[in-house]
């Protein structure tokens, strides 16, 4: 541990059902789980746990019969594109606002 803290920094995601995102038939995702490091702050941890299920879903393939590997590219680039919206207009109102209100 490098060091204590007043608070958790970490924020997490755990979905066990990825089908009730989904308005046609059940995909071959199941489930989604993730643990985010605040590392110096829980800001962007926070951010990535309220959208990083939601982008994910919006991009990913509905099917493992789109594109062998589809699903594990969507999962790598969706970590690009959090940090492209974090780092973007919106996505700093949305961090400042985590700050404001402390959520």
């Amino acid at each position: 541990m490098q060091g204590w803290r007043n608070h958790m920094e970490d924020a997490h995601i755990a979905e066990l059902d990825l089908n009730k995102y989904n308005e046609h038939q059940s995909t071959d995702l199941k489930a989604m789980f993730g643990v985010f490091d605040g590392h110096g702050g829980d800001t962007v941890s926070k951010f990535v746990a309220k959208f990083f299920l939601q982008e994910f879903l919006r991009k990913c393939p509905q099917n493992s019969n789109n594109a062998n590997n589809q699903f594990e590219i969507e999962l790598a680039n969706n970590f690009i594109r959090m940090d492209r919206c974090v780092l973007s207009p919106e996505g700093a109102q949305v961090t400042k606002s985590f700050l404001d209100t402390g959520s």
